[in-house]
């Protein structure tokens, strides 16, 4: 008869027991899945978190509860650069003109409204275009 398999788990992680877990190890771990969050979704925990008084760990563990109350553990909003566990605002190529860019939007697959319609190699891209971020750094 061998041991559990969640001990088994814990201690090739270094660690025996449930008990041995410390508060930081916890904090750490959200702060890390923290990174791969939306900018402005790192905001607003941040602002919950503050705003509840709560340590982070339980606000994330908080949020996994909410989701089983609603009936909505099997349906998560997944990222696509979740795929590649890259941070949702990690830089991407633009699908048209192929040019990194990151967005503050984390699903944006162009990097501004003439790649989009098209239209950037008659007006090249916007003032605006998140590519010459890069293209100024080259």
């Amino acid at each position: 008869m061998g041991r559990p398999k969640k001990q088994v788990e814990l201690q090739s992680l270094g660690v025996a027991t449930v008990e041995e877990y410390s508060v930081d190890h916890l904090n750490e771990a959200c702060d890390i899945l923290m990174e791969f969050l939306p900018v402005e979704t790192q905001e607003r925990v941040r602002e919950a978190q503050a705003g509840l008084n709560i340590p982070l760990w339980q606000l994330f563990l908080g949020y996994v509860m909410r989701c089983r109350d609603r009936d909505e553990v099997w349906s998560p909003h997944l990222l696509s650069m979740w795929e590649n566990a890259l941070p949702a605002s990690a830089p991407r190529p633009c699908k048209n003109c192929k040019l990194m860019f990151t967005h503050k939007h984390s699903e944006a697959m162009y990097c501004c409204e003439y790649c989009a319609f098209n239209k950037v190699s008659e007006r090249g891209h916007n003032e605006n275009c998140p590519t010459r971020e890069y293209q100024e750094v080259a």
